[in-house]
């Protein structure tokens, strides 16, 4: 698992700026949910407006203004992700899912904000990377000592792979 298609990464950026896109959500599920193809097409649809999570926090790129506009600083996440969606359907840009051909692995850990034992076990076998599941979900301790020891090198292993794959393709 543990790629980075970097040439998938440029196309897709393409795809939002010539979409005029305010944002580009990499999804990773199939299903489309009715939702309409982009005009670029090659697994990229159009984020219905009146969409619950379509200013969803998974991850994605954003149009800076877009998403500065959104903002809310009075609001955590998860607020952000129903009240900036329902602020978005004001927006005039088109907010953009990719659901194929991602152009990085991920595996959502969560799903309605509660645990995907299924991708736990994924990432075991991947990675050997082991979380409890007796750990208290949302323990800071517990939480910070997992971070620190099993994801935190690893995410900055990705990291640095990204950027120095980014500045390839800015060469």
């Amino acid at each position: 698992m543990s790629h980075l298609n970097v040439k998938r990464l440029g196309q897709l950026l393409d795809n939002m700026k010539m979409e005029k896109a305010g944002y580009m959500q990499i999804y990773g599920a199939t299903q489309e949910l009715n939702r309409t193809p982009s005009r670029s097409g090659r697994g990229i649809y159009y984020k219905k407006r009146d969409e619950k999570w379509r200013g969803s926090l998974q991850p994605a790129f954003w149009n800076k203004v877009v998403f500065e506009n959104l903002l809310d600083s009075k609001e955590k996440n998860w607020d952000f992700e129903v009240k900036g969606s329902i602020r978005s359907q004001a927006n005039l840009h088109p907010f953009l899912v990719v659901t194929h051909d991602l152009p990085l692995d991920y595996l959502n850990m969560t799903l309605l904000g509660k645990r995907d034992d299924g991708n736990l076990e994924k990432i075991k076998a991947l990675y050997g990377i082991e979380w409890k599941r007796k750990l208290p979900l949302y323990s800071r301790s517990s939480f910070k000592r997992f971070w620190n020891i099993k994801v935190a090198p690893f995410f900055h292993k990705i990291k640095a792979s990204f950027s120095t794959s980014l500045a390839k393709l800015s060469h």
